[in-house]
């Protein structure tokens, strides 16, 4: 029997678990497990991820408040602003990040493979025995002369191409888990057949490649596999499969999408987003070192106009530390106007007494279709720059 249990990211729930649970919950690193006051009682504390995990008598799961498609189109629009829209419309409804993927993932890859797999030109360096392609003279001749096998290079043309074995290892990832449909899984052993003759290498390795005319059929699917890939990790041990874990961390997405987003949305504004800029401390000895997330430069102006850092999470009117945080920034920096950017909250400006600087916490309402979260984004662009024009 599966035990299954659900956490909210950034909350917890208490749970009676054995020790052989409490060890391999901790192991997915999605949540903190936590002694309880009793033996066998423990509490599971969401961490700042979203995804599943399976062993063989578990099931993890760890939600946000934003739903499903909610967060895909997040990480969707952070891999293709133009063709999200596409990537997200092939996603299924499902209760999980992973089943929806997965489903999109074999619809994806069954229309790149409809007219056959694309096949393509590769270079090979080998040694054979009879001449084939262009010699390696140097090499050759370092070898003691024209003795075989012979040193050649040459070109191939068939299926063993980037974009083929993105789509293979995604696919042979998503089988190995027990959290895919059957009817999924049986759609992606088909697409495994399709590719076969295609090299099977880690999928750590592997880049997306360029998305061009020739392959453009392949983009939906290379954006899935991408985020497989990314985001799957399966650990084993005696050769079967001991867990599965696939998870995003919603920080690194919520920081993704707005370089994406805000980015051209300031471009067309004059202006540039310059992503957690490296180098910078508050004190003399720079032990304090200072990271934001964003800083907003003038279009050929080194000089930061504004500070920006993403929260993903509803900020109370306190604001706790994000404001000192802020303020260590705007310190540093030198910009009057810094921006704290939420996922959803109360829409505030702060003026700070003892500095001429001002606090603004603006929400995006991330819970909202993806045509609103995207006109907050320009709204935000636009009052940054505004506010800057209107301070000087």
């Amino acid at each position: 029997m599966t035990a299954h249990f659900d956490v909210p990211a950034w909350g917890y729930k208490p749970y009676e678990l054995t020790s052989q649970q409490a060890a391999a919950l901790r192991a997915t690193g999605l949540v903190h497990v936590e002694v309880g006051p009793v033996p066998g009682q423990y509490a599971l504390r969401g961490l700042s991820s979203v995804g599943v995990a399976a062993g063989p008598d578990w099931e993890l799961r760890v939600s946000s408040h934003l739903d499903v498609h909610e967060v895909l189109f997040l990480l969707a629009y952070a891999r293709d602003s133009f063709g999200w829209r596409t990537t997200v419309a092939s996603f299924a409804k499902s209760e999980t990040l992973l089943a929806a993927v997965a489903w999109g993932f074999a619809a994806a890859s069954e229309d790149a493979l409809r007219a056959g797999p694309l096949r393509g030109y590769r270079r090979l360096d080998e040694a054979t025995p009879v001449l084939r392609g262009r010699l390696r003279i140097g090499e050759q001749l370092a070898r003691g002369g024209m003795a075989t096998p012979v040193l050649v290079t040459r070109d191939e043309y068939d299926l063993d191409v980037p974009e083929n074995r993105l789509l293979l290892a995604a696919a042979l990832l998503l089988t190995r888990t027990p959290l895919v449909a059957p009817v999924v899984r049986a759609r992606l052993r088909r697409i495994v057949a399709l590719l076969d003759g295609v090299s099977v290498v880690s999928p750590r390795t592997l880049r997306s490649p360029p998305i061009t005319r020739l392959n453009r059929h392949y983009a939906p699917g290379i954006a899935l596999a991408e985020l497989i890939v990314r985001g799957m990790s399966v650990t084993t041990r005696a050769g079967t499969v001991r867990s599965v874990t696939f998870a995003f961390d919603l920080a690194r997405v919520f920081e993704d999408f707005l370089e994406v987003a805000l980015g051209a949305a300031l471009r067309r504004r004059g202006a540039s987003l310059d992503r957690q800029p490296k180098g910078r401390a508050l004190d003399v000895e720079r032990t304090l070192g200072l990271e934001p997330d964003f800083v907003v430069r003038r279009a050929g102006d080194p000089e930061p106009i504004a500070i920006l850092d993403a929260k993903f999470k509803s900020l109370d009117a306190s604001l706790g530390g994000d404001a000192y945080q802020m303020l260590s920034y705007l310190l540093e920096f030198g910009p009057r106007c810094g921006t704290l950017v939420c996922a959803t909250g109360e829409h505030s400006d702060r003026r700070i007494r003892a500095v001429d600087k001002r606090i603004a916490v603006r929400p995006l309402a991330l819970d909202r279709p993806p045509a609103e979260v995207l006109r907050a984004v320009d709204r935000l662009a636009e009052e940054t720059v505004r506010l800057v024009d209107a301070d000087t």
